[in-house]
């Protein structure tokens, strides 16, 4: 979590985003700055005048258990590009690693290969850990950006968990208005057929600098119960920035919500900065979720934020996290 010196958030900009920037501004409100899906995270960032780059983190989960990350940012000399090469380690998952090619003479353009493998902890339990590589690409244009992927699994304890999974967003601009639309297919193997288990659409309204609405359409199946039916959203947020104080609110509609629950969700998020070094989050929904954080920067490079969320529906109705980011 990197802190927001002055208390302002950067104005969403019309060019160079992607398909997951469109109603970036309310997201952020409610997911960042709240430290406790995690009791403690650490995160460094170092950068170089040479142009190389470090970033470390190091989190414990609710579990117990040690994630650790690093992330080298490499300019290779006499070529016009950069190699960025991320490694993290997850007790639960594996490692992970990505080597990503950015060329600099092509602004915009990065092409990647990711892999994940299986830890020593998991070997001797069941079911093994899904080990994938993963091939991708994106480009960023003044009014359009646009990524795809491929990811081939090398081997899993399920049939439907093998199958190779490609996907795709495309996001353009005009003026105050921005579009965009999301999709992945899981292909075809063996006795399992073509799935289409994401796709979205996302258009964005900028009435002017400080007032964004956001209407969205999103069907996703959740992968760890796949006897659920998927998820089908509609929804309408919008972002307001005051001076001070910044404002965001979601309805969302679930066009498969058994009869029995309520299909309507509706979440509210703020920060206020009473500091230029202090940020007071709050965030509620209407199953009384509730969120508080409070962040403040020490110095220039550093800077702590405390969370607490409270959810009355949970065994565990209180979660509590910090989180430390240092960046030189």
């Amino acid at each position: 979590i990197n802190a927001e010196y002055g208390g302002k958030i950067p104005v969403q900009m019309t060019t160079n985003f992607f398909f997951n920037d469109l109603g970036k501004s309310a997201k952020d409100l409610f997911k960042k700055g709240f430290p406790v899906k995690n009791l403690v995270e650490h995160e460094l960032n170092v950068k170089f005048a040479s142009g190389l780059q470090f970033q470390g983190t190091a989190t414990k989960n609710a579990k117990g258990r040690i994630v650790t990350g690093v992330t080298h940012t490499i300019p290779v000399t006499g070529y016009p590009l950069q190699l960025v090469v991320n490694a993290l380690q997850d007790p639960s998952k594996g490692i992970t690693g990505k080597l990503v090619y950015q060329a600099t003479d092509l602004a915009g353009l990065k092409i990647w290969i990711g892999a994940n493998v299986a830890h020593s902890e998991n070997l001797n339990k069941a079911p093994l850990p899904k080990r994938h590589v993963t091939f991708g690409a994106e480009y960023r244009h003044a009014h359009w950006a646009t990524s795809g992927f491929f990811k081939y699994i090398l081997d899993a304890p399920k049939s439907r968990d093998r199958q190779p999974v490609v996907g795709g967003n495309v996001a353009v601009s005009y003026n105050q208005f921005s579009a965009g639309a999301i999709i992945e297919n899981r292909l075809a193997i063996e006795d399992e057929n073509n799935e289409l288990t994401k796709y979205g659409l996302t258009f964005d309204y900028r009435m002017d600098p400080t007032l964004t609405l956001t209407a969205y359409l999103l069907n996703e199946r959740d992968e760890e119960h796949e006897s659920a039916p998927p998820k089908q959203i509609l929804g309408l947020s919008a972002f307001k920035r005051f001076i001070d104080f910044e404002l965001a609110t979601d309805v969302s509609y679930d066009l498969n919500t058994p009869g029995d629950e309520n299909p309507v969700t509706l979440n509210v998020g703020g920060a206020f900065h009473p500091h230029i070094d202090t940020t007071l989050r709050l965030k509620f929904d209407t199953t009384a979720k509730t969120g508080v954080s409070m962040e403040q920067a020490l110095n220039k490079n550093s800077s702590v934020t405390l969370g607490m969320e409270l959810d009355p529906s949970s065994s565990k109705s209180a979660k509590f996290g910090v989180s430390l980011n240092l960046n030189y």
